[in-house]
């Protein structure tokens, strides 16, 4: 996960199983703005934008 800078503010690895695989990310640490959250596997990548308020 990065800031609106660019940073990295949280990382992880998962062991992803074929099906519906679930991580949580604790978010009450996060200051107030704007995150981009990128989940990657062997074949794909996507971005979610995440608002902390």
């Amino acid at each position: 996960m990065k800031d609106v800078s660019g940073r990295i503010v949280y990382s992880s690895e998962m062991n992803a199983q074929e099906g519906e695989n679930q991580s949580v990310i604790e978010v009450s640490q996060l200051s107030k703005g704007v995150y981009m959250v990128e989940v990657r596997s062997n074949s794909a990548k996507q971005q979610v934008r995440l608002v902390v308020q």
